[in-house]
Protein backbone atom coordinates (compact mmCIF):
# COMPACT_ATOMS: atom_id res chain seq x y z
CA UNK A 1 0.00 0.00 0.00
CA UNK A 2 1.38 3.39 -0.98
CA UNK A 3 1.25 6.09 1.71
CA UNK A 4 2.65 9.58 2.22
CA UNK A 5 0.35 11.73 0.10
CA UNK A 6 0.12 12.46 -3.60
CA UNK A 7 3.56 13.99 -4.11
CA UNK A 8 5.20 11.06 -2.35
CA UNK A 9 3.27 8.73 -4.63
CA UNK A 10 4.46 10.59 -7.75
CA UNK A 11 8.06 10.60 -6.50
CA UNK A 12 7.88 6.87 -5.82
CA UNK A 13 6.69 6.12 -9.34
CA UNK A 14 9.47 8.20 -10.88
CA UNK A 15 12.08 6.52 -8.66
CA UNK A 16 10.82 3.10 -9.66
CA UNK A 17 10.86 3.99 -13.34
CA UNK A 18 14.47 5.19 -13.05
CA UNK A 19 15.44 1.84 -11.61
CA UNK A 20 16.46 3.17 -8.19
CA UNK A 21 15.65 -0.12 -6.49
CA UNK A 22 17.26 -1.69 -3.45
CA UNK A 23 19.28 -4.90 -3.69
CA UNK A 24 16.36 -6.72 -2.08
CA UNK A 25 14.05 -5.46 -4.82
CA UNK A 26 16.53 -6.58 -7.47
CA UNK A 27 16.70 -10.01 -5.87
CA UNK A 28 12.90 -10.16 -5.85
CA UNK A 29 12.87 -9.21 -9.53
CA UNK A 30 15.21 -12.08 -10.36
CA UNK A 31 12.92 -14.47 -8.48
CA UNK A 32 9.91 -13.18 -10.40
CA UNK A 33 11.60 -14.06 -13.68
CA UNK A 34 12.98 -17.44 -12.66
CA UNK A 35 12.30 -19.90 -15.53
CA UNK A 36 10.66 -22.42 -13.20
CA UNK A 37 8.23 -19.79 -11.94
CA UNK A 38 7.44 -18.61 -15.47
CA UNK A 39 6.78 -22.22 -16.47
CA UNK A 40 4.43 -22.69 -13.51
CA UNK A 41 2.56 -19.48 -14.40
CA UNK A 42 2.15 -20.41 -18.05
CA UNK A 43 4.24 -17.49 -19.30
CA UNK A 44 5.77 -19.61 -22.06
CA UNK A 45 2.36 -20.66 -23.38
CA UNK A 46 0.89 -17.21 -23.97
CA UNK A 47 0.95 -15.51 -27.33
CA UNK A 48 -0.66 -12.40 -28.80
CA UNK A 49 -4.43 -12.61 -28.50
CA UNK A 50 -4.29 -15.88 -26.54
CA UNK A 51 -3.02 -15.45 -22.99
CA UNK A 52 -3.14 -18.65 -20.97
CA UNK A 53 -2.00 -19.99 -17.63
CA UNK A 54 -0.17 -23.28 -17.11
CA UNK A 55 -3.47 -25.21 -17.10
CA UNK A 56 -4.44 -23.71 -20.46
CA UNK A 57 -7.17 -21.46 -19.04
CA UNK A 58 -7.44 -17.88 -20.25
CA UNK A 59 -5.98 -15.22 -17.95
CA UNK A 60 -5.71 -11.41 -17.99
CA UNK A 61 -2.80 -9.41 -19.35
CA UNK A 62 -1.92 -8.08 -15.90
CA UNK A 63 0.99 -8.60 -13.54
CA UNK A 64 0.82 -12.11 -12.15
CA UNK A 65 0.81 -10.80 -8.57
CA UNK A 66 -2.30 -8.72 -9.34
CA UNK A 67 -4.04 -11.74 -10.87
CA UNK A 68 -3.35 -13.76 -7.71
CA UNK A 69 -4.68 -10.97 -5.52
CA UNK A 70 -7.84 -10.56 -7.59
CA UNK A 71 -8.52 -14.30 -7.53
CA UNK A 72 -8.70 -14.08 -3.74
CA UNK A 73 -10.99 -11.02 -3.72
CA UNK A 74 -13.54 -11.53 -6.50
CA UNK A 75 -17.13 -12.19 -5.51
CA UNK A 76 -19.60 -13.73 -8.00
CA UNK A 77 -22.06 -10.92 -7.25
CA UNK A 78 -19.70 -8.18 -8.46
CA UNK A 79 -20.68 -5.71 -11.15
CA UNK A 80 -17.60 -5.09 -13.29
CA UNK A 81 -17.04 -2.40 -15.92
CA UNK A 82 -14.07 -2.97 -18.18
CA UNK A 83 -12.50 -0.39 -20.47
CA UNK A 84 -10.70 -2.40 -23.13
CA UNK A 85 -11.79 -5.78 -24.52
CA UNK A 86 -9.22 -8.55 -24.15
CA UNK A 87 -8.37 -11.91 -22.64
CA UNK A 88 -9.33 -10.44 -19.28
CA UNK A 89 -12.92 -10.12 -20.52
CA UNK A 90 -13.31 -13.89 -20.77
CA UNK A 91 -11.61 -14.24 -17.39
CA UNK A 92 -14.05 -11.81 -15.77
CA UNK A 93 -17.04 -13.42 -17.50
CA UNK A 94 -16.18 -16.73 -15.83
CA UNK A 95 -16.13 -15.14 -12.37
CA UNK A 96 -18.81 -12.46 -12.06
CA UNK A 97 -22.50 -12.26 -12.87
CA UNK A 98 -22.48 -8.78 -14.40
CA UNK A 99 -19.86 -7.58 -16.88
CA UNK A 100 -19.99 -4.55 -19.14
CA UNK A 101 -17.20 -3.80 -21.62
CA UNK A 102 -16.35 -0.62 -23.51
CA UNK A 103 -14.21 -1.03 -26.63
CA UNK A 104 -13.20 1.52 -29.28
CA UNK A 105 -11.78 -0.87 -31.91
CA UNK A 106 -14.33 -2.65 -34.15
CA UNK A 107 -11.68 -5.05 -35.46
CA UNK A 108 -10.86 -6.15 -31.93
CA UNK A 109 -14.58 -6.59 -31.22
CA UNK A 110 -14.93 -8.79 -34.29
CA UNK A 111 -11.90 -10.84 -33.23
CA UNK A 112 -12.68 -11.37 -29.55
CA UNK A 113 -16.29 -10.37 -29.01
CA UNK A 114 -17.70 -13.56 -30.54
CA UNK A 115 -16.22 -15.63 -27.70
CA UNK A 116 -18.05 -13.75 -24.95
CA UNK A 117 -21.15 -15.21 -23.30
CA UNK A 118 -24.38 -13.72 -24.62
CA UNK A 119 -25.20 -12.05 -21.30
CA UNK A 120 -22.10 -9.81 -21.35
CA UNK A 121 -22.81 -6.22 -22.42
CA UNK A 122 -20.30 -5.11 -25.05
CA UNK A 123 -20.45 -1.49 -26.23
CA UNK A 124 -18.57 -0.11 -29.21
CA UNK A 125 -17.83 3.57 -28.56
CA UNK A 126 -15.17 5.55 -30.42
CA UNK A 127 -12.55 6.99 -28.10
CA UNK A 128 -13.24 10.50 -29.43
CA UNK A 129 -16.88 10.21 -28.36
CA UNK A 130 -17.49 11.82 -24.93
CA UNK A 131 -19.63 8.79 -24.05
CA UNK A 132 -16.45 6.70 -23.94
CA UNK A 133 -14.94 8.86 -21.22
CA UNK A 134 -18.23 9.32 -19.35
CA UNK A 135 -19.79 5.85 -19.55
CA UNK A 136 -18.93 4.84 -15.99
CA UNK A 137 -20.89 7.79 -14.63
CA UNK A 138 -23.71 7.97 -17.16
CA UNK A 139 -24.54 4.26 -17.15
CA UNK A 140 -26.77 4.77 -14.12
CA UNK A 141 -24.99 1.97 -12.24
CA UNK A 142 -22.41 1.80 -9.49
CA UNK A 143 -19.65 -0.72 -9.96
CA UNK A 144 -17.77 -3.03 -7.63
CA UNK A 145 -14.73 -2.84 -9.90
CA UNK A 146 -13.84 -0.69 -12.89
CA UNK A 147 -10.89 -1.81 -15.03
CA UNK A 148 -9.20 1.13 -16.75
CA UNK A 149 -7.11 -0.54 -19.42
CA UNK A 150 -8.24 1.09 -22.63
CA UNK A 151 -7.83 4.55 -24.14
CA UNK A 152 -8.05 8.00 -22.50
CA UNK A 153 -7.09 6.53 -19.15
CA UNK A 154 -6.40 9.80 -17.36
CA UNK A 155 -9.89 11.06 -18.22
CA UNK A 156 -11.63 7.75 -17.61
CA UNK A 157 -10.16 7.24 -14.15
CA UNK A 158 -11.56 10.59 -12.94
CA UNK A 159 -15.08 9.42 -13.79
CA UNK A 160 -14.45 5.93 -12.50
CA UNK A 161 -13.59 7.32 -9.07
CA UNK A 162 -17.15 8.64 -8.77
CA UNK A 163 -18.80 5.49 -10.09
CA UNK A 164 -17.41 2.76 -7.80
CA UNK A 165 -19.21 1.64 -4.68
CA UNK A 166 -17.67 2.48 -1.29
CA UNK A 167 -14.76 0.07 -0.77
CA UNK A 168 -14.98 -0.81 -4.46
CA UNK A 169 -11.96 -1.06 -6.75
CA UNK A 170 -10.37 0.62 -9.74
CA UNK A 171 -7.92 -1.59 -11.63
CA UNK A 172 -5.29 0.40 -13.52
CA UNK A 173 -2.72 -1.50 -15.58
CA UNK A 174 0.66 -0.26 -16.88
CA UNK A 175 0.76 2.12 -13.93
CA UNK A 176 4.57 2.20 -14.00
CA UNK A 177 4.32 4.84 -16.73
CA UNK A 178 5.09 8.28 -15.34
CA UNK A 179 2.27 9.97 -17.26
CA UNK A 180 -0.21 8.13 -15.03
CA UNK A 181 1.36 9.16 -11.71
CA UNK A 182 -0.59 12.40 -11.22
CA UNK A 183 -4.13 11.06 -11.73
CA UNK A 184 -3.33 8.11 -9.47
CA UNK A 185 -1.92 10.46 -6.84
CA UNK A 186 -5.10 12.54 -6.93
CA UNK A 187 -7.13 9.48 -5.99
CA UNK A 188 -4.74 8.74 -3.13
CA UNK A 189 -5.37 12.28 -1.90
CA UNK A 190 -9.11 11.59 -2.03
CA UNK A 191 -8.76 8.62 0.27
CA UNK A 192 -8.16 5.73 -2.15
CA UNK A 193 -5.63 3.09 -1.11
CA UNK A 194 -3.14 2.23 -3.85
CA UNK A 195 -2.08 -1.41 -3.98
CA UNK A 196 0.87 -1.69 -6.38
CA UNK A 197 1.73 -5.07 -7.90
CA UNK A 198 5.13 -5.18 -9.65
CA UNK A 199 5.69 -8.52 -11.36
CA UNK A 200 6.23 -10.41 -14.56
CA UNK A 201 3.37 -10.20 -17.06
CA UNK A 202 2.24 -12.43 -19.91
CA UNK A 203 3.76 -11.61 -23.31
CA UNK A 204 6.35 -9.25 -21.82
CA UNK A 205 10.05 -9.69 -21.17
CA UNK A 206 10.14 -6.86 -18.62
CA UNK A 207 8.47 -6.27 -15.27
CA UNK A 208 5.23 -4.30 -15.29
CA UNK A 209 3.01 -2.82 -12.63
CA UNK A 210 -0.70 -3.13 -12.06
CA UNK A 211 -2.27 -0.79 -9.50
CA UNK A 212 -5.54 -1.59 -7.76
CA UNK A 213 -7.13 1.37 -5.97
CA UNK A 214 -9.57 0.66 -3.16
CA UNK A 215 -12.19 3.32 -2.57
CA UNK A 216 -12.76 4.63 0.97
CA UNK A 217 -16.03 4.19 2.85
CA UNK A 218 -16.89 7.74 1.83
CA UNK A 219 -15.20 9.21 -1.21
CA UNK A 220 -13.97 12.78 -0.81
CA UNK A 221 -14.78 15.29 -3.51
CA UNK A 222 -11.76 16.79 -5.31
CA UNK A 223 -10.28 19.79 -3.55
CA UNK A 224 -8.68 22.85 -5.13
CA UNK A 225 -5.83 22.10 -7.54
Amino acid sequence: MQTGGPQAYIDAQIDQMRGQLSERARQTGRMQWHPARLQALGWYHSRAGDIRNAEGAVCPWLSYAAIDWLEAQIQPSWRVLEYGLGSSSLWWAARVQNLTIIEHDPVWIERLGRDLPAWVELHYIEQSDPRYRDFALESGAFWDLISVDGKRRNSVIKRAAKAVVPQGYILFDDSQKVRYAKPLAKLVRRGFEALDFWDAKPLQSYTGKTTILRAPHQIQEPGPA
